[in-house]
């Protein structure tokens, strides 16, 4: 959905009385750190006055006097932001004033905050697509035909999909987060470790990059031969190890 000019209002806006002169409304400019001041007489809205052109104004100038032409452009509140832009840069402005449909003022759309919603848009829609890529990821991995077990450089098993379920009789929520030597029989459960960390410290593969046969354990304490190949993953800054294997039961009672 687009963003509109409600969606990009500015939170650096002071409101001046017509009247109030600029020393009088300095704190406050400086507290908000307010880029326009929005001017009424009596409640009304009688206009705009950029902070930037009041640097070098006498502090007791009142800001009715500096309101500036040519006039900042007005638009509905719900004007699509691209309109939003358009009209203030054919205004030669540097704000919109944004009205709701009984022209009642709502607040100003500067070009920072203009910038800053559509900014903030595209990061948003970026993490949905994300988000959907690694939902659509994860779909894939959780009904591949292998059985994928991903691992930290700890050991501990960070994914488990159902083809791994269905191999070792483990759900995922039993697995998940500990040590992937709960999977292997002795003594390759006290050997795991050590093989990652040699591994880490030497870069010489004894399995990792490498598909060979190894023995996994079942929940019920029976063994079975596999194939596995286990392959080096980077996430950013993280490191993991992505397993991929089968069981091989039946092919070795045919050997």
């Amino acid at each position: 959905m687009s963003l509109t000019a409600g969606d990009a209002l500015s939170d650096k806006v002071v409101r001046a009385e017509g009247e109030a002169r600029l020393r009088d409304v300095m704190s406050e400019i400086q507290v908000r750190g307010a880029s326009h001041a929005v001017v009424f007489d009596a409640g009304r809205f009688r206009g705009v006055v950029r902070l930037l052109d009041t640097l070098h104004v006498a502090p007791h100038r009142i800001f009715a006097d500096l309101i500036r032409t040519p006039a900042v452009p007005a638009v509905r509140v719900d004007t699509p932001l691209e309109e939003v832009g358009l009209s203030i840069h054919r205004g030669g402005a540097a704000a919109a004033v944004v009205l709701d449909d009984s022209d009642e003022f709502v607040g100003l759309v500067t070009y920072a905050s203009l910038f800053e919603a559509a900014a903030t848009e595209q990061q948003q829609r970026l993490l949905v697509q994300a988000e959907s890529a690694e939902q659509r990821f994860h779909s894939v991995v959780d009904y591949a035909a292998e059985a994928i077990v991903v691992i930290d450089r700890g050991g501990v098993i960070e994914a488990f999909n159902r083809a791994a379920e269905e191999v070792f009789r483990h759900p995922s929520d039993e697995v998940v987060g500990r040590n992937v030597s709960m999977l292997m029989p002795a003594p390759y459960q006290q050997e795991h470790d050590t093989y990652i960390q040699r591994f880490l410290d030497t870069r010489i593969p004894r399995c990792i990059g490498l598909r060979r046969e190894m023995v996994g354990l079942r929940s019920d304490g029976t063994t079975f031969p596999m194939e596995m190949h286990v392959s080096e993953v980077r996430d950013g800054g993280e490191l993991f190890f992505c397993g991929i294997g089968n069981d091989i039961s039946e092919r070795k009672r045919a050997e």
